[in-house]
């Protein structure tokens, strides 16, 4: 039996999922805003964008096969756009 879309959301087990709503949502989008304004045509802003990404990642630690099949669609539809 597959595990329906909203069931994921619930499913991460890091320190984050500890945090009030609230504070996640302000998190998540301080990560967000440094993402964004981080120059990503200069080395820097590159690892700045990989470095925050990976450490939101390790803070909220969702399941393997939550990051595998989004990393596959976000590949199938931002691959072409890139090539």
């Amino acid at each position: 039996m597959r595990t329906s879309l909203h069931d994921i959301w619930g499913s991460a087990r890091g320190p984050v999922s500890r945090l009030a709503p609230r504070t996640r949502l302000v998190s998540g989008a301080v990560v967000f805003a440094a993402c964004m304004a981080a120059p990503a045509a200069t080395a820097g802003g590159t690892f700045a964008i990989i470095a925050a990404t990976a450490a939101w990642l390790v803070a909220c630690r969702p399941p393997r096969r939550a990051i595998r099949n989004t990393t596959v669609l976000a590949l199938a539809v931002l691959l072409p756009y890139f090539l």
